[in-house]
């Protein structure tokens, strides 16, 4: 079971912890480089635009899980749940879990950062970068809504047992060994 758990958790763990850090890397670049059009984005707006993206970020996570869970029950009445579990290993669906939330923690970080009075200026490179993300975030959403639907056919659920049933019978009987026979003389 801890194994489990740990095969399923590294990718949304480290992603998350990467945005984290590049907030901070994001930040420091902020203070040191000038761009001469730092004083752009006053701080209310900034403010008003991270913690709308940081809301939005744990939304669409919670709707993105919830739809798996809803299109993996929705399964469950043909195939067992052990089966079905697969699909949480999915890299894929691991990774976008990990960037949604990092998404979230980046806006929140550099949220953080932003002064409190709004006639200063806002770290402008950060808020751009939590833009950018935010955008990609939002399209990889939408793609795992539509492959997680696909990954739920028949078909690709077979062909996921089949696949998971050949690299057990390899690590098994390495070298085409089979049951009851030795290594060759």
């Amino acid at each position: 079971m801890s194994d489990r758990i740990t095969r399923r958790s590294w990718r949304p763990v480290s992603a998350t912890a990467a945005a984290a850090l590049f907030a901070v890397v994001m930040l420091v670049a902020d203070r040191l480089v000038a761009l001469g059009w730092d004083d752009q984005i006053s701080g209310d707006a900034a403010r008003t635009f991270l913690a709308t993206v940081a809301g939005t970020m744990i939304t669409a996570t919670v709707v993105v899980f919830w739809i798996r869970g809803l299109l993996v029950s929705t399964r469950s009445g043909n195939f067992p749940n052990r089966i079905l579990s697969t699909y949480l290993d999915e890299p894929g669906q691991q990774w976008l879990m990990g960037a949604t939330v990092g998404v979230f923690v980046f806006a929140s970080i550099v949220l953080f950062d932003v002064p409190v009075r709004s006639t200063d200026a806002a770290p402008t490179m950060s808020i751009m970068t939590t833009g950018l993300a935010t955008v990609i975030a939002l399209i990889a959403i939408i793609y795992s809504i539509s492959s997680g639907a696909d990954a739920m056919h028949e078909q690709r659920i077979l062909r996921r047992i089949v696949d998971a049933t050949l690299e057990a019978i390899d690590r098994q009987y390495p070298d085409g060994q089979t049951a009851g026979t030795g290594p060759p003389d």
